[in-house]
């Protein structure tokens, strides 16, 4: 196994869910979504999923929701997370009148969901902090139905990979340094820098986007599309111009669109 891909196994579900950030993490997003839900990430995935109220969608590493609550009505979904707290907060928001049930899971071991015919799965900025890119992905594949449409939206495996990668400036121009990439990564992340209170520690788990597509074939997908996106932001000042030029050159997100074989 390439760079720390052995020692993810070893992780527990209480080691890699965002229990310890959970109230924080759930004021960050709201009932709405952050900027980037609302402003990049919604309308695009939307877009491309063409869900209708004849569609089923599981969701894995739901959170507290917050993609269930964008979804057209009538549909039915089913929302897993390994935080036991940010499964209370979906279910004290979950919409009236939907068939949406949530339930606490790690989604990286072999879980019993009768329903194995879903029409969508969605994987929203979640991979990236799941310990094992293998079992999430072999979990997708038993509940899909054949011919089902999977729908991952990571942080950009390439331009972001957490303490290797960053912004630097020479003169007008403004670019991504990159200090890894090929080797899967294990990354510690502080919930709450510089907070006087104990550390709210999450981890990363960088992939290259080679192993992405290896996995992928390997739990019974093909790869339909790639999308990456940017920033819609805008910036002013007097260096408005090299920071709206790479917002524009280097996106945020990258998003796969896989269908079951």
């Amino acid at each position: 196994m390439r760079g720390n891909q052995a020692c993810d196994i070893l992780l527990t579900m209480k080691e890699t869910s965002w229990e310890v950030s959970a109230n924080e993490y759930h004021q960050l997003v709201g009932r709405e979504g952050s900027y980037y839900h609302q402003h990049v990430i919604f309308p695009r995935l939307l877009k491309v999923m063409a869900l209708t109220r004849f569609s089923s969608v599981l969701e894995l590493g739901c959170g507290q929701g917050v993609f269930s609550r964008v979804m057209p009505e009538g549909l039915t979904y089913f929302g897993l997370d390994a935080s036991s707290s940010l499964i209370d907060y979906a279910k004290l928001l979950k919409p009236e009148g939907g068939s949406h049930y949530y339930k606490v899971q790690d989604v990286c071991q072999k879980f019993l969901l009768n329903k194995t015919n879903f029409t969508h799965g969605v994987i929203l900025l979640a991979l990236q902090n799941m310990a094992s890119l293998e079992g999430v992905m072999i979990n997708m594949a038993a509940h899909l139905k054949p011919g089902g449409q999977a729908f991952i939206v990571v942080n950009h495996p390439i331009l972001r990979v957490p303490q290797y990668s960053s912004w630097h400036v020479e003169g007008p121009i403004q670019y991504r340094k990159l200090k890894a990439y090929m080797s899967r990564l294990k990354i510690p992340i502080d919930m709450a820098p510089g907070s006087p209170h104990k550390a709210q520690q999450t981890w990363s788990f960088h992939v290259p986007l080679s192993d992405y597509s290896r996995v992928f074939k390997q739990t019974g997908f093909y790869i339909e599309q790639i999308d990456e996106w940017i920033s819609d932001k805008t910036s002013v000042g007097k260096n408005a111009a090299r920071e709206n030029t790479s917002r524009k050159e280097f996106p945020l997100f990258m998003a796969f669109t896989l269908k079951k074989v």
